[in-house]
Formats: structure tokens, sequence, C-alpha cells
């Protein structure tokens, strides 16, 4: 589905550019807070960390 920008409410417009780049560890209620923002469209997107793999 495309989004239409001139559909999208005042909080979800900047809101479709930010990225959360961090999570707080073993709270809940960030983790829940983050969901929240992806499913009003107000995030677009999250950032998790990369791990380092011995496979190449």
């Amino acid at each position: 589905m495309i989004l239409d920008i001139k559909q999208l409410t005042l909080e979800q417009k900047p809101g479709m550019v930010l990225c959360a780049r961090r999570l707080v560890d073993n709270d809940p209620d960030s983790l829940e807070f983050t969901i929240e923002l992806i499913k009003k469209r107000a995030l677009g997107c999250v950032q998790f960390p990369s791990f380092k793999s011995d496979v190449i």
C-alpha cells in the first residue's frame, strides 16, 4: 500500500522520516510505545544493532 502524503496527519508526516535508533533494553513500556507509533504510522523505521558474524 502506497501512502498518500495528503492523507497523513500532522503527527504522521514528520514521523515517517524518523527512525528509532535505540530501544531501551528490557523496558516493555519503551517497546509498547514504539509499536504504537508504528501502528499509527508516526514512526518510519526502527534500526536494530548489527551483530558481527564470523561467517563471511
